[in-house]
């Protein structure tokens, strides 16, 4: 926009506390102010540290009479310094309804990621379907329950059980207070690298 554009990033783990982390150049919290000039841009980047894994989400959110910046995010992973592989991922709007491509062909597989932007509780269900769109797929889970601010991040066979090999379909994603998924298409390659790269979310609403 033509405006000067300001809020807060708030970072949570899985179990909706505030999960901390280190801005590379920066301070270390949970809530990082943002500021963006006019048709300019922001960059937040952490420094990788610890080395065991944090899993969570960030929640941009506008100070008042200002507008909502267009965000995304890079993820990369390295091996013994290498980088094997680096992808990007457009910023999601909550939804109460979603479906996601599914695709666990030639080494393929699929994995979803959801947050609950809400303070109460939030419950999901999933039901696989073949490419039809129609025709039920393996065994549905038992419906999911996610914290106020909680996430939760699965590959689809952890989800949904019985799914066929190679299987290719749909992934419908349910909830009775909005949700933000993302969803991750990934290869395990012939030198066994691990590489992903993201795919949109049809948003059933």
């Amino acid at each position: 926009s033509n405006a000067v554009e300001t809020g807060t990033m708030h970072i949570y783990g899985d179990d909706g506390s505030a999960l901390e982390v280190q801005q590379v150049g920066g301070s270390r919290g949970s809530a990082f102010g943002y500021s963006i000039p006019p048709t300019g841009a922001y960059v937040f980047q952490t420094d990788a540290a610890p080395v065991n894994v944090n899993v969570g989400w960030v929640e941009v959110i506008p100070d008042g009479g200002t507008r909502a910046p267009v965000g995304s995010g890079i993820y990369q992973w390295s091996h013994n310094g290498v980088l094997v592989a680096e992808s990007g991922i457009a910023a999601s709007e909550p939804t109460t309804h979603a479906r996601i491509f599914v695709d666990k062909s030639s080494g393929h597989d699929s994995s979803v990621a959801i947050a609950n932007p809400g303070t109460v509780p939030l419950n999901i269900t999933w039901t696989a379907m073949k490419e039809d769109g129609s025709t039920p797929a393996g065994t549905t889970s038992v419906p999911l329950n996610l914290n106020g601010k909680g996430h939760i991040a699965r590959f689809i066979g952890e989800r949904i059980s019985g799914l066929p090999p190679a299987f290719r379909g749909v992934l419908d994603i349910t909830g009775n207070t909005p949700f933000v998924p993302l969803t991750v298409r990934s290869l395990v390659n012939v030198r066994g690298d691990f590489l992903f790269t993201a795919f949109p979310v049809a948003d059933m609403n």
